[in-house]
């Protein structure tokens, strides 16, 4: 909400250290379980223009949706609000919403 226009802002999401053993099985999890990364930006509900709301570290844009993956929501994805980095570079992020 309230993001800026022709200004640089940041988002994040955040996997707990615990989440992250749980997803590798191992308690020496890292980083490195991770193979892709990508998102999605709506506006209202929906893409910016033709797909351009989509980012990705890996892959063809939207990769995830692809039917190869199913949706999983019992490791939740945090925002900076939930983490102990809420009060860490306050001016740099995109304000959220929080939730009640």
């Amino acid at each position: 909400m309230n993001v800026p226009v022709y200004e640089d802002i940041y988002s994040s999401v955040y996997l707990s250290p615990t989440a992250v053993k749980r997803i590798s099985g191992s308690d020496r999890a890292g980083k490195s379980i991770l193979s892709h990364v990508g998102g999605e930006i709506l506006i209202n509900g929906s893409q910016p223009e033709q797909k351009s709301g989509y980012f990705t570290s890996k892959g063809s844009p939207g990769w995830w949706t692809s039917g190869k993956l199913s949706r999983y929501d019992k490791i939740p994805l945090l925002n900076k609000y939930e983490t102990p980095f809420k009060f860490l570079w306050w001016d740099r992020y995109a304000e959220i919403e929080e939730r009640r």
